[in-house]
């Protein structure tokens, strides 16, 4: 991702909580999507691979790591891929 999205997108409150949306409900997420038949799991996974990218922005690290939200998601999902995506974004794993 370039930079210069990355800082526009990292401060988009907007974004940032439709993303813990679809980490904490990709069920809903997924069953709401314009698109029919998106995976419940393939939306979860995208959702903490973005949250892990825009988490090297400052402000979008800050903000993900006050998220009690992501920490629950991060202790009770059995997806290891998840769990990976979202140590990084809580500053767990590196």
């Amino acid at each position: 991702l370039k930079e210069e999205f990355r800082n526009f997108f990292a401060t988009q409150a907007s974004l940032l909580k439709f993303l813990v949306y679809c980490c904490s409900e990709p069920e809903a997420a997924s069953a709401s999507s314009a698109e029919e038949g998106v995976d419940a799991t393939a939306m979860q996974r995208a959702a903490t691979r973005c949250l892990a990218n825009l988490s090297s922005h400052p402000t979008a690290r800050e903000w993900a790591r006050k998220s009690n939200v992501l920490r629950g998601v991060h202790g009770n999902s059995s997806d290891l891929t998840v769990r990976a995506y979202l140590g990084v974004v809580l500053g767990i794993e590196r």
